[in-house]
């Protein structure tokens, strides 16, 4: 099933609204600013939308990453 892309984001950027579980259950919500996620086999990154593309954070392949919204500024 191929999947709809966003739609381009405003010049001002954007917020990613994450919600973390490891493992144990333990969940955390985190908010980024202008992120994209990476998945790959060592784990999931989470980086700047931008030129450099340096990373924000890092979790192991284990762990869930889940998209609670995006918020449009």
């Amino acid at each position: 099933m191929p999947q709809t892309p966003l739609p381009k984001p405003p010049k001002d950027g954007y917020r990613l609204f994450l919600r973390i579980t490891n493992p144990e259950f333990k969940t955390s919500d985190v908010i980024f600013h202008n992120a994209i996620i990476n998945k790959n086999e060592d784990g999931i990154l989470v980086r700047f939308d931008d030129c450099n593309r340096n990373i924000l954070a890092w979790y192991p392949i284990n762990w869930s990453v889940e998209v609670i919204k995006i918020e449009y500024l």
